[in-house]
């Protein structure tokens, strides 16, 4: 029934984000086409290339959602092996010559966040700004989902990550299942399927200076036990699949028999088998949040409300209400 259930959910977004590739390829991309005798159309491109995976996808989300706002055309001046981690996406790349002619990309020419999690007002209507008539280059981490969630299904249909990969994502988490033990609990009640519950785990570098000292904290051991057995009890019976970039820390934290560890895989398949999942608790980091984010069937997704730590310099240019969607809920 798993099997099944799972199968269901990617044919289903597969068949969506191949109908958004065509949209997005019929809307923003040239195909080689010219302006050459034409009215040269407006645009918003960025100005740098992301980070990790998931500042990647916070760029490239608000700069199609500053675009559609304002009725333009985005664009990126730099090529990105991660795009073609998505069946949906379907973006024009170009020079920075093609759209700065005969000069250089200067201060003058970009828009500044004022914090890496609060949201520029100044995008939702750029007609106002110096920008009016000219292409805009956004400049920062622009992680805020206020840029973009007026068009949640267009994002996450974009996002949608690849055949191949969403396959690898259902072997895991079968597999996973496959190799618990014959008594656990979950797998053994015969008249309700379990209810998966994703648990993503950051550490790793977040645990040292200068990320520990800039404010990162890793989701506490009390959080991650207090919050799993809260979905327990709620959804039962539960299985819950952790992922995480310390699977040894959790295999010490987690000791009952319905969990089950993801290792091995590529980070682009992990954050697959969370947007797989019934229900989701996040950890910290933009990671964590666009497992949730792009999670269309789940109804209750927690994270760790003491991320950043208070009175950081991190805490500081975070902006909590516009980084976490309202309906998600905040734990300690």
């Amino acid at each position: 029934m798993i099997r099944l259930k799972l199968e269901f959910i990617i044919q289903a977004r597969l068949t969506r984000a191949r109908k958004q590739r065509r949209k997005m390829e019929d809307d923003f991309v040239f195909h080689g086409h010219s302006f050459e005798g034409k009215p040269r159309p407006l645009f918003v491109t960025l100005s740098v290339p992301g980070g990790g995976l998931g500042n990647y996808m916070f760029m490239v989300a608000t700069l199609v959602g500053v675009a559609r706002k304002n009725n333009r055309i985005p664009i990126l001046m730099y090529p990105d092996h991660r795009a073609n981690y998505f069946e949906g996406l379907a973006l024009e790349v170009t020079a920075e010559t093609n759209l700065y002619p005969n000069r250089n990309l200067t201060d003058d020419d970009l828009m500044f966040e004022a914090a890496c999690s609060w949201y520029l007002n100044d995008t939702a209507n750029l007609s106002t700004t110096k920008f009016a008539n000219r292409t805009v280059a956004l400049r920062g981490y622009l992680q805020s989902f206020m840029y973009f969630d007026e068009f949640r299904e267009e994002i996450r249909t974009m996002f949608t990550f690849k055949e191949h990969t969403l396959n690898a994502a259902k072997d895991a988490i079968l597999q996973g299942i496959q190799g618990l033990d014959n008594t656990s609990t979950a797998l053994h009640n015969q008249t309700k399927v379990p209810t998966l519950v994703g648990i993503h785990v950051r550490r790793g570098d977040i645990l040292h200076d200068p990320h520990k000292a800039h404010g990162q904290t890793p989701a506490t051991e009390q959080y991650l036990l207090r919050t799993a057995l809260r979905y327990q009890r709620k959804y039962a019976p539960v299985l819950f699949i952790v992922i995480s970039n310390d699977i040894a820390y959790c295999r010490e934290v987690f000791v009952d028999d319905h969990f089950v560890f993801i290792s091995g895989t590529p980070l682009e398949v992990d954050m697959a088998i969370m947007t797989l999942m019934d229900q989701m608790i996040m950890s910290v980091g933009t990671y964590s949040f666009w497992g949730a984010y792009l999670n269309g069937q789940a109804t209750d997704i927690s994270y760790f409300r003491d991320w950043p730590r208070p009175g950081s310099d991190l805490a500081r240019i975070t902006n909590k209400s516009e980084y976490f969607l309202p309906s998600w809920h905040g734990r300690i």
